[in-house]
């Protein structure tokens, strides 16, 4: 019987270098290696590889279109068919015509996925994934898919000018202590040496917006941007957009997104009344008027005699409640509003004045 060898430790550990070195070599002789490096992802049961999951095309600058094609494997004997790509922003595409490969992998086949990239206005670190759903050949057409792989790219987008924010978060804006708001917009060249912004708009009725006056010694720019809100009848969530113009070559345009809340002191419902042409003699509405806290109604008045209003507002309370007579019109249609005037009580005690409208509208019946 031989003698067993006794192997140092170290030598072990050359012993094993070796070894993966030559299955390394191997691997790359016939071409495997790629498939098991990079961030390859490899279902076994399924029979489907994908040689990256992810790729990242490095620093890049705003308004480039970027194109990457990721390569499918089907190592299965089954056939596999693509159903669906679906994209996680407007920024990734799949398909030299943004149009979704439909097709079916045969069993050791290959299908390329090209992907187009664009930066628009991103700035920093950016990414977009895209969903493969398929289905194997020996499952049924008519179930909905279950299996798919996410294939994402990312870059690290250098912007010419940098905004900050990138969007405007106005936040819950409580209507009992503020009306009117108002944020800044930072601009600062930066992949270029300098830009100049020569105008910025917005086409919402709630923004306003301003190119501040610059110091001689800042090369950025800031904007006054403001919401108005105090022609809100009642709590509602308001969105917007603020456009840039500038004389930057890779990104002319570039946009910021502004979203908020207002929580209103008071609410009136209904918000608005309506009257059909099916009543014809005097008609009676109600009105309830809720407020955070107490408050007491000041007046309620309308722009014509047609609308008498009825109320007990001098006692301070949460809840009022108006009743409202239309007189009957014959000869023309009503359109009028009703102007409820609020006398707030805030925590500090001084009051607050808001007031509420509340359109009115009456239809006539069309004559024979």
């Amino acid at each position: 019987m031989a003698a067993a060898e006794v192997v140092p430790r170290g030598a072990r550990v050359v012993r094993l270098a070796r070894t993966a070195g030559l299955w390394t070599g191997v691997l790359c002789t016939f071409g495997l290696l790629p498939w098991l490096g990079c961030g390859a992802s490899t279902h076994p049961s399924l029979g489907l590889a994908v040689d990256c999951e992810e790729h990242d095309f490095g620093e890049r600058h705003q308004g480039q279109e970027l194109a990457h094609t990721f390569l499918l494997r089907n190592q299965g004997a089954t056939s596999i068919q693509i159903i669906r790509v679906m994209s996680s922003c407007r920024c990734l595409a799949v398909g030299e015509d943004g149009r979704a490969p439909d097709t079916t992998i045969p069993p050791f086949g290959e299908l390329p996925v090209p992907v187009r990239f664009t930066t628009h206005s991103a700035q920093g670190l950016t990414a977009g994934r895209l969903n493969v759903f398929y289905r194997l050949e020996s499952e049924s057409a008519e179930s909905p898919p279950q299996r798919f792989v996410s294939l994402q790219v990312r870059a690290d987008v250098i912007p010419d000018y940098r905004i900050t924010p990138r969007a405007i978060d106005f936040g819950e804006i409580d209507g009992l202590s503020a009306q009117h708001v108002v944020r800044t917009v930072r601009v600062v060249p930066e992949g270029s040496k300098r830009v100049t912004v020569r105008q910025v708009r917005t086409a919402s009725p709630l923004l306003t917006c301003r190119l501040l006056p610059r110091s001689v010694d800042d090369p950025g720019y800031e904007i006054e941007v403001s919401v108005e809100l105090s022609g809100f009848v009642g709590s509602r969530s308001f969105d917007g957009t603020l456009v840039l113009s500038t004389d930057s070559k890779v990104l002319p345009e570039a946009v910021v997104a502004v979203h908020g809340r207002y929580l209103a002191p008071a609410a009136i419902e209904p918000p608005t009344v309506v009257i059909g042409s099916d009543e014809e003699r005097e008609v009676t509405r109600y009105l309830r008027v809720s407020t955070h806290r107490p408050s007491t109604i000041r007046s309620v008045t309308s722009r014509t005699s047609a609308i008498c209003a009825e109320y007990d507002g001098q006692k301070p309370s949460q809840e009022h409640r108006i009743r409202l007579v239309v007189a009957p019109c014959s000869q023309q249609a009503l359109n009028d509003e009703m102007r409820i005037e609020l006398d707030l009580f805030p925590a500090g005690g001084s009051s607050l004045v808001r007031t509420l409208s509340v359109p009115v509208h009456r239809f006539l019946r069309e004559r024979e």
